[in-house]
């Protein structure tokens, strides 16, 4: 759970402030009722970098492996997307057009 306190009561409770993040607490920091920052503790970004990071490598895997026995042909994508593009244009403006 985090709670939303303004930049001013921040700067005021800064210690205080880290100490609860350190032990698991977030905060979202505000200025002008803008959200602007999140505190949390080093052990919290460091959970959510790695989880970014194997997200990223997992999206690159997928990304360079090779296509599947079901994947489409070039023609039969292309071909779909002309489909799905006609379909688009006759809702929208209620006639096909090329």
């Amino acid at each position: 759970m985090s709670e939303t306190i303004n930049l001013a009561e921040a700067r005021r409770k800064l210690p205080e402030l880290t100490d609860q993040a350190s032990a698991g607490e977030a905060y979202i920091v505000s200025r002008r009722g803008r959200e602007m920052a999140v505190l949390i503790g080093i052990e919290e970004y460091r959970r959510l970098k790695a989880l970014e990071r194997r997200q990223r490598q997992q999206d690159f895997d997928l990304l360079l492996a090779p296509p599947t026995a079901e994947a489409m042909t070039e023609d039969q994508a292309r071909e779909l997307a002309v489909q799905m593009v006609r379909e688009v244009r006759t809702t929208h403006y209620g006639s096909q057009k090329s």
